[in-house]
């Protein structure tokens, strides 16, 4: 048991690092997608929590969604999804909150959501004037009370 816990721990340290940062070389596991994980990214702070990898069989894509606060904040999410689970890249939510609305894209490479690789491509692709494989681009409705009648006295007083 020993050697076991010894061998994973010195593999780890050898090729751990290397292995999940580098998109470059052959995957262990060639049936599967490797993909950047972070429940919670900022441009300002990086990943504050969940960085990771995930896998996703072949056919699956990973995903990058971008909330947007106002012009300059924004919170990234980063993930893996099923090949059935693509549709998600252009899922659409109703929020109360004016000024919020949500960019995702999927992307079929490895680790291409990973913050290097993606920001290289959004440069690339600005610059080709093509679009990434599942680019979508949501504006949020804000959800808004209006009031068909306006009463000119209070309900509870008699006439």
């Amino acid at each position: 048991m020993r050697a076991i816990i010894f061998m994973g721990v010195l593999l780890n340290l050898a090729l751990g690092a290397n292995l999940h940062l580098n998109p470059r070389l052959p995957s262990l596991y060639p049936k599967l997608l490797r993909c950047y994980r972070c429940i919670l990214e900022t441009k300002e702070l990086g990943c504050v929590l969940g960085s990771d990898i995930c896998l996703t069989a072949k056919g699956g894509g990973c995903l990058t969604t971008i909330i947007h606060c106002g012009s300059k904040d924004e919170v990234i999410v980063s993930d893996c999804r099923a090949k059935d689970r693509l549709s998600e890249c252009s899922l659409s939510l109703a929020s109360p909150v004016p000024g919020l609305w949500v960019s995702s894209r999927c992307c079929l490479e490895p680790l291409c959501n990973s913050p290097p690789l993606r920001d290289q491509t959004l440069l690339q692709n600005q610059d080709k004037n093509t679009s990434v494989v599942l680019d979508f681009l949501i504006p949020i409705p804000t959800s808004k009370i209006t009031t068909t009648h306006s009463p000119t006295k209070p309900l509870n007083q008699p006439n």
